[in-house]
């Protein structure tokens, strides 16, 4: 009975660990994308000196990711993690 409770302890951690990692790892590339997304339209301004092409710079950067997040959300939970692996 010990064996099997320290073996479920040991599953649970490696979980957490795991998902501390995942959680980790996914917003370090989240703020790399938005940090990407804003050099470039600094580039943008820089280049070109419009405050209206930053702007439009950052909302095209901005814009795709607000409208087809919770697209792409409803879409990969009504398909299998297979397909999903092999197509997107």
């Amino acid at each position: 009975m010990s064996a099997e409770i320290h073996y479920t302890r040991e599953i649970e951690k490696k979980v957490f660990v795991n998902t501390i990692l995942l959680i980790l790892g996914k917003s370090i590339s989240l703020l790399g994308s938005y940090l990407y997304n804003f050099a470039i339209s600094l580039y943008v301004l820089k280049m070109t000196g419009s405050g209206l092409s930053f702007s439009a710079s950052l909302i095209s950067g901005t814009l795709p990711r607000v409208i087809f997040g919770p697209f792409s959300g409803v879409l990969s939970d009504n398909f299998s993690r297979k397909k999903n692996n092999c197509f997107f």
